[in-house]
């Protein structure tokens, strides 16, 4: 017995010495002994990478965040990092800038807006300096979002009319420039008899008398009394269906016709070819009585909008009038975002970048353009890099395998 005792002490010595030797040469254990042990932890572990050889901790610091956490499971997240045109489109400055703007997001979502990135006029217009002047005027913008405005996009009279070349003519004639800032002939556009008047074959058939506009250049009424130009006119059976016309009889009584008669610029402006043809032209006679279009002419923004001279030598860009006939323009416009956008110097460089058509298009794009995950991780500096780094690699592969 005593023997038996002597070797259980020996025995029990023996294996508290093994286990003093034992956990004094191996603990605490290394993580390679615990691997598969202790359930992962929740953010991404970057590996020793070259930024972080060379001081720069931006994208390890940057693929810890919670939010990449939550993104790198995002099966659209993981799909759309993995696309060569996002990545390519990522690399640009107006990438980063745009995923901080709430009404870029808005826009994106616009099927107008859409359908126009994919418009080879519309990405040249883009770089129109005369637009990006127009687009930075500040009555343009008030005037983008008048209800008048928008309204008269809308109207299909106006958008043909805008291909018009007597209308483009005549909305570079200094005298039709100068009537419409003319708070009389504003006054006027909206009298019910003038728009009546405007439809009376007599009244157009007097504007293309020749007789009729040099009357109206003689500022002498009782020269042109005398004159053998007035006395032929009174023998004009258009002229005298007009003056036997009850809507002339009441015209003539409004003071601001009165006025406008002896306004030089009308005078000038019933001179002009463009403007009689403009006046026979049915989709004019059309917008005249549009309640849009009275609206805008009497907004003090498109009075100058007209004197802009961007505006006018846009009107004649064929890019423009195209895209005014484009039902997804007049939709934009409506959209509020439209006109901040494109003050953000980052929007031509996008729309001129050859991923950005097809992006815009992707379902998966869009969609994570409503998530505030993807906006906050996009705006950060280190996120384009990010994507063509090896770690980010490895986390995509490793989420892509779970």
């Amino acid at each position: 017995m005593k023997s038996n005792k002597i070797i259980m002490i020996g025995g029990g010595l023996a294996a508290a010495i093994a286990a003093v030797v034992y956990f004094g040469s191996y603990y605490p254990p290394s993580s390679s002994d615990v691997a598969g042990t202790i359930a992962p932890a929740q953010r991404y572990r970057a590996p020793s990478v070259e930024t972080v050889q060379t001081g720069d901790q931006s994208i390890p610091q940057l693929m810890q965040t919670d939010t990449f956490t939550r993104l790198v499971k995002d099966p659209e997240f993981r799909a759309m990092a993995s696309n060569p045109a996002f990545i390519a489109l990522a690399q640009g400055a107006a990438f980063s800038d745009l995923a901080k703007n709430q009404q870029a997001s808005a826009l994106f979502q616009n099927a107008g807006f859409r359908s126009l990135v994919s418009n080879n006029e519309f990405k040249s217009l883009v770089n129109n300096s005369e637009f990006k002047s127009l687009v930075n005027n500040g009555q343009f913008q008030s005037l983008v979002n008048n209800a008048g405005f928008q309204s008269l996009v809308n109207n299909a009279g106006f958008r043909s009319l805008v291909n018009n070349g007597q209308f483009q003519s005549l909305v570079n004639n200094a005298g039709f420039k100068s009537l419409v800032n003319n708070g009389q002939f504003q006054s006027l556009v909206n009298n019910g008899q003038f728009q009546s008047l405007v439809n009376n074959a007599g009244f157009k058939a007097l504007l293309n008398n020749g007789q009729f506009q040099s009357m109206t250049n003689n500022h002498q009424f009782a020269s042109v009394v005398n004159s053998t130009g007035f006395k032929s006119l009174l023998n004009n059976g258009q002229f005298n269906s007009l003056v036997n016309n009850a809507e002339f009889h009441n015209l003539v009584q409004n003071h601001d016709f009165a006025s406008l008669v002896n306004n030089h610029d009308f005078a000038g402006l019933v001179n002009n070819g463009a403007f009689a043809g403009l006046v026979n032209n049915g989709q004019f006679q059309s917008l005249v009585n549009n309640a849009g279009f009275n609206s805008l002419v009497n907004n003090g923004g498109f009075a100058s909008l007209v004197n802009n001279a961007g505006f006018n030598n846009l009107l004649n860009n064929a890019g423009f009038n195209s895209l005014v006939n484009n039902g997804a323009f007049a939709s934009l416009v409506n959209n509020g975002a439209f006109a901040s956008l494109v003050n953000n110097g980052s929007f031509a460089s996008l729309v001129n970048n050859g991923s950005f058509a097809g992006l815009v298009n992707n379902a998966g794009f869009n969609s994570l353009l409503n998530n505030s995950d993807f906006r906050a991780l996009a705006s950060n500096g280190a996120f384009a890099s990010m994507l063509t780094n090896a770690s980010f690699a490895s986390a995509l592969n490793s989420q892509h395998q779970q």
